[in-house]
């Protein structure tokens, strides 16, 4: 009995709707899953609810709003849905942000400590003679190391005229 299940020709199921195809069993389970230009599926996208029939499928899997797409700035694939590809945006370590400093760089989400501690001539960097703890804007150090010469050197002098006398002794031997 089953082999003549197996062997009985069907009609399918979406004969109705205009679809041709008659085989055995098996070939129609096949033509069902696979095939048939006329079955209606459902988008295979995540977050997609539409259904639609197989043969239009091609052409929607290349504009569906849910597909996935590589992203501009990291190795991830987001859709180009606004609201998903904003809350990949706000996440993203490599996605450019403005710095903090307003330097006008813009800088991968997670390089702006290395950008503010090396890079940003907006920061605050401090002077780099011990115990003067000036601080200025790393774009005006250059300034402010050649307008200091002469307070570096004084506090140098100060320095050195306070060390202990047996510091000196010993240095003289």
């Amino acid at each position: 009995m089953k082999a003549f299940i197996e062997q009985m020709k069907w009609k399918y199921v979406n004969f109705e709707s205009g679809c041709c195809f008659t085989g055995t069993k098996k070939q129609m389970e096949k033509h069902f899953d696979d095939d048939c230009a006329i079955q209606e599926i459902n988008c295979p996208f995540d977050n997609s609810l539409q259904k639609m029939k197989r043969e239009p499928l091609i052409a929607h899997k290349k504009t569906c709003p849910y597909r996935l797409i590589p992203y501009d700035h990291c190795d991830d694939h987001v859709t180009p849905c606004f609201i998903f590809r904003r809350a990949h945006e706000n996440a993203c370590p490599k996605f450019p942000v403005s710095c903090p400093n307003k330097c006008r760089q813009k800088v991968p989400r997670d390089e702006v400590s290395d950008h503010l501690k090396k890079e940003c001539s907006e920061e605050l960097v401090g002077c780099h003679v011990a115990g003067y703890g000036e601080r200025v804007k790393r774009k005006m150090m250059a300034q402010y190391e050649d307008d200091s010469v002469k307070k570096h050197v004084k506090l140098l002098h100060t320095t050195l005229d306070n060390r202990p006398r047996h510091c000196t002794l010993k240095s003289n031997r």
